[in-house]
């Protein structure tokens, strides 16, 4: 906004100053010629003595001069300057508010979150956990004191996803009210749990009306770490892809489903062990289900999910080689650390992720 004004403000004050320095206007009395003219030549002219009577009622008020002169003149060259040149995008500059740069965990200026960012996170807990010796729902066996859903809700938050929705259904008064206190919390229920895809599917709404990328982990993998939530968030901006699979390798991948890649390094689909082949069970790369999906595509995958398979359930993992065969981006990056590996599906799981909690607690 200066640099519009700059050359042209002293022009403004100039105006301004000469109006203010006008000399106060006087008159001449009617009779002032005549006295004048009857002046012999030889006598000495005589002047003409005005008093402060005849100042005062013939000169201009400096007030008035300066409010009709001053504020007209300036408005009017104001006006036909404006009307000629293009002010609204130099107006726009100067009201445009100095935006601070946001803070990033790159360059270190966030220290314990990361930034908000416009990602949905859905956190599978519907689960009863029938081999956690338990009636709690799984995701609410303490592992270190601690309900494992709250390992997972802490990492998401740290990572700076904001809304979360927790897709509830075995015993979900009791889940609720876990989480109630969360900020940034929503739930959906999962009346008849008939497999991932299934309970992703009762996020259907919520889906829809967002837009932007969605983070899909379970709430029984309190390994789960922030640095990783970030990573997977920023390469999946990059990649601009429908799907994005955190993938990890793993020395012992028993259990675990496949990632097969073609000649190229592509991916190309996920297989679960009980379907894969001798050469397809020596692949160490697993799927730990931790995905990230544009909230549209997601949508349109899982209209055309089936339940065409043996326990007659949705599955998450069909939605990747889904996107493919449509022509969509997918991708895998093995972007998640070893122990995001580790799930609980029994006692003995979770004393050996409570071990890892308290060495990586004690580095």
């Amino acid at each position: 906004m200066y640099g519009f004004f700059q050359g042209k403000l002293p022009l403004l004050g100039f105006i301004e100053f000469r109006i203010l320095a006008l000399p106060a206007t006087r008159r001449k009395s009617p009779g002032a010629a005549t006295k004048e003219t009857a002046n012999s030549p030889t006598q000495p002219k005589q002047e003409k003595r005005i008093t402060t009577e005849d100042t005062e009622q013939h000169r201009v008020p400096r007030k008035k001069l300066f409010s009709v002169f001053s504020v007209s003149s300036v408005v009017q060259f104001v006006g036909v300057y404006f009307s000629q040149h293009q002010v609204c995008n130099s107006l726009a500059e100067l009201c445009r508010p100095l935006a601070a740069p946001a803070p990033s965990w790159q360059d270190g200026t966030m220290n314990t979150k990361h930034a908000p960012s416009p990602t949905m996170a859905i956190v599978l807990a519907a689960g009863k956990g029938t081999r956690m010796e338990s009636e709690l729902p799984k995701v609410l066996v303490p592992v270190s004191g601690r309900p494992m859903i709250r390992y997972v809700i802490d990492a998401l938050a740290t990572a700076g996803v904001n809304r979360i929705v927790a897709v509830v259904g075995y015993r979900a008064d009791l889940v609720r009210a876990e989480l109630a206190s969360e900020p940034g919390i929503e739930f959906a229920e999962q009346l008849e749990q008939r497999g991932t895809g299934h309970a992703v599917m009762m996020c259907r709404k919520q889906l829809e009306d967002h837009q932007g990328p969605v983070l899909v982990v379970t709430g029984d993998s309190p390994m789960l770490q922030s640095s990783s939530v970030i990573k997977l968030l920023d390469l999946f901006k990059q990649q601009s892809a429908a799907c994005l699979l955190g993938t990890v390798e793993n020395e012992n991948p028993t259990g675990y489903g496949r990632i097969v890649r073609d000649d190229a390094g592509n991916f190309q689909a996920i297989v679960e062990e009980k379907d894969a082949t001798d050469a397809q069970r020596a692949i160490r790369e697993i799927n730990p289900s931790t995905y990230v999906f544009d909230s549209q595509e997601l949508l349109a995958a899982l209209d055309q999910l089936t339940d065409n398979n043996a326990q007659g359930e949705y599955y998450i993992t069909d939605c990747p080689g889904l996107m493919l065969a449509a022509g969509k981006k997918v991708s895998a990056e093995a972007a998640l650390q070893p122990c995001e590996a580790l799930s609980i599906n029994s006692m003995a799981d979770l004393q050996r992720i409570e071990e890892e909690l308290q060495q990586i607690a004690a580095q």
